[in-house]
């Protein structure tokens, strides 16, 4: 029998106290620090709607639902923050190669003036009367279901109608497009800026942490 190392590898990149104290109020670490706050987001959001395939469907459309639209309104904030990097990352070799040229692809600039504005603003992290009134008055199921879940169970529970109706506003332009489809052409679109987006951040982060002093190190973890 071959004996299992219980024993994880940590990779750390850590500062002495010091020298936090030293640079902690330096404007290019306070953008990396807010930077690394939607990268976490990002991925907790992504993960979230990947492990929705081992839920019930009930409780799994509710996760996909929910996973895309809090994925756009984080992607909206976080171009955000990259619109005024460039003040202080103008000879930033990560940033020109990373969000300088992710914000002037053609694809993005229509996800930020369409989807990403529409939900983030109204539907996301508002609640407009005008979205759920425009939303249901597009509903043309039959019968129209506001709930469903798998055994009464609380966990399952899934508010269907909440979710149409808001989703039947983000497309509204194209009502006689079948929805699921239309999600499933706009989300492989919106997760691949997700993923340039955290690898642009990923990128600009290691750049000035290296020019800050931060060291990368190895901690072994019983």
């Amino acid at each position: 029998m071959v004996a299992v190392d219980a024993h994880r590898t940590a990779t750390l990149i850590s500062l002495p106290r010091g020298d936090f104290e030293r640079i902690k109020k330096d404007p290019r670490f306070v953008r990396v620090v807010q930077l690394g706050r939607m990268v976490n987001a990002l991925r907790y959001t992504h993960m979230a709607g990947a492990a929705s395939s081992a839920e019930p469907e009930s409780s799994g459309r509710r996760q996909r639902i929910a996973s895309f639209l809090y994925l756009t309104g984080l992607l909206y904030e976080g171009f955000r923050v990259a619109d005024v990097l460039g003040k202080d990352f103008k000879t930033s070799v990560a940033f020109q190669n990373g969000f300088a040229r992710l914000s002037k692809k053609p694809e993005v600039a229509r996800l930020r003036q369409g989807i990403l504005n529409d939900l983030r603003n109204k539907a996301v992290f508002h609640n407009d009367d005008e979205v759920v009134e425009i939303g249901l008055d597009l509903i043309d199921v039959d019968p129209v279901v506001f709930a469903r879940s798998l055994d009464g169970t609380w966990g399952t529970t899934h508010y269907d109608l909440a979710d149409l109706a808001v989703l039947k506003y983000a497309f509204r332009s194209a009502p006689a497009v079948d929805l699921d489809q239309q999600i499933r052409t706009t989300l492989p679109l919106i997760l691949n800026v997700a993923v340039e987006f955290g690898e642009s951040a990923e990128a600009l982060m290691g750049e000035v942490l290296l020019e800050l002093g931060w060291r990368r190190e190895e901690e072994r973890s019983v």
